[in-house]
């Protein structure tokens, strides 16, 4: 069903733009985190799982301890969240 709500397409919008973000702050940690591994030990930028992901995170943490792009992935998704639902509550 495609929405008819104006609103709901800007919170679709929104959240879509919100998960772009968070890849590219993902995409950025796998890019410091691959400068300072060894080649053998090195996370591929392909393919994502929850796995994975946490894993990355822990890496990034334990060699950037103060590192901002986990604040900005965190914050990504929660406004994708948000953004979802208010659009799946607004959809009438």
């Amino acid at each position: 069903m495609i929405p008819s709500n104006g609103f709901v397409i800007l919170f679709l919008l929104c959240g879509v733009t919100c998960i772009i973000a968070a890849n590219f702050a993902m995409y950025a940690m796998i890019g410091q985190v691959n400068a300072r591994l060894p080649h053998e030990q090195r996370f591929s930028f392909a393919g994502f799982h929850f796995g994975k992901n946490r894993r990355i995170l822990e890496t990034y943490r334990s060699m950037y301890p103060t590192g901002r792009l986990i604040w900005w992935y965190r914050g990504c998704i929660g406004l994708t969240i948000l953004f979802m639902a208010m659009a799946a509550f607004n959809d009438k």
